[in-house]
């Protein structure tokens, strides 16, 4: 019966599908998209969620006051941003765990301990940190944050995302090709997993 209403036609928009949904609707929803991939449909999905986008979608566009932004997507970290393995000395470690992160709101900068972020993100080129349900524009880069913040547990989920390990409450599996992580937080923040990086969380966490 789905296959036969999938045949009327092959584009279908919708608008917040997800909204308020429990989880095992959503994974419901994740499978009628995947059926209708099958049959070569098109999809047009209008969220105002970036992880939802960014998980359910091929090419996700951010609609602001410039207009249409594209979002990159590439699940694998540019080879320039990827974190060196080298063990840092004892200086060099000291001086990181006591290094607060900078953020700019309106004429002043704040200073955060790295446990207090929840999450960074990048977005239209910039960096966000996600602190107790608020948003903070940092003038460090992604990836200088990757490195400072490597000792205190965070996590490159994603290309555009690292996130704090210890806020990590749950790991959802959408299909095998699509996963995102759930936070402990008061609104239960969503950031995405990217396909390449969950085996290698699993094998992080010891699962």
């Amino acid at each position: 019966m789905l296959e036969a209403s999938f045949k009327k036609t092959r584009i279908y928009v919708f608008k917040e599908p997800t909204y308020q949904l429990d989880l095992q609707s959503k994974k419901v929803f994740n499978h009628v998209l995947e059926e209708i991939k099958k049959m070569h449909g098109v999809v047009i999905l209008l969220t105002s969620s970036l992880e939802e986008g960014i998980r359910l979608g091929s090419k996700v566009y951010r609609l602001n006051d410039r207009g249409m932004q594209e979002v990159e997507l590439d699940e694998e970290i540019i080879e320039q941003e990827e974190v060196k393995d080298e063990i840092p000395n004892d200086e060099e470690l000291f001086q990181q765990r006591f290094e607060k992160i900078s953020a700019k709101t309106e004429d002043k900068f704040i200073l955060f301990d790295p446990l207090e972020i929840d999450y960074i993100e990048t977005r239209e080129r910039q960096t966000v940190l996600h602190v107790n349900n608020e948003e903070f524009y940092s003038t460090v880069t992604m990836k200088d944050l990757e490195t400072k913040l490597l000792p205190y547990g965070f996590y490159r989920c994603h290309r555009s995302y690292l996130v704090n390990l210890q806020r990590v409450r749950e790991v959802i599996v959408w299909s095998k090709n699509s996963y995102s992580l759930t936070l402990d937080s008061r609104n239960e923040q969503v950031v995405p997993l990217s396909k390449s990086k969950y085996g290698e969380l699993k094998a992080l966490l010891n699962w």
